[in-house]
């Protein structure tokens, strides 16, 4: 089994849309805790509104945290395409597509869409990492990942695929 290509993609920067969700949450709290909620009489209910806020702000946060350290690891052989997803420390395989069910692999702008189900395993925009699409079957179904490689790992799947279609036709 030779490795044809490698590619890790990570996402290294922080959400600017998830700092921002969770900069007016904690000033929209603190704005009503100071207006309303700290002028309540009944400290129980100063109290669940409090741990409910402090329950919301730590699942953002995880929510967040999880998309922030997700990572795929591709590693495409002359049998398959193999990726991995790794989130903080766990790593676990998502998706091994045979190269003999790969018929097309299209950028994510001409990609029209399909009657089977699509994948994705793509992280945030990141400079040079283009995303694209590779259609293969399983049983009678047409499928498609959505990948996110550097042009290097592109061309060796193109190069993969081109070669699998013409062995096909011969």
């Amino acid at each position: 089994m030779a490795v044809k290509a490698r590619e890790e993609v990570r996402s290294r920067e922080f959400s600017a849309i998830g700092m921002i969700l969770i900069g007016l949450f904690v000033v929209a709290y603190v704005f009503i805790y100071n207006r309303s909620i700290s002028q309540m009489d009944d400290y129980a209910l100063k109290t669940g509104i409090g741990i409910a806020a402090l329950i919301v702000m730590i699942v953002v946060f995880v929510v967040i945290l999880r998309f922030i350290t997700t990572g795929f690891f591709m590693l495409l052989t002359h049998q398959s395409l193999n990726i991995e997803r790794k989130i903080f420390f766990w790593r676990k395989e998502v998706a091994d597509i045979p190269v003999k069910a790969m018929f097309d692999v299209v950028p994510e702008d001409a990609f029209k869409g399909i009657n089977g189900k699509v994948k994705n395993y793509t992280v945030a925009r990141i400079e040079n990492k283009a995303k694209y699409v590779v259609l293969y079957r399983e049983g009678d179904q047409v499928r498609g990942a959505k990948i996110q490689c550097s042009s290097k790992f592109h061309k060796a799947l193109k190069s993969v695929v081109s070669q699998n279609k013409n062995a096909k036709k011969a």
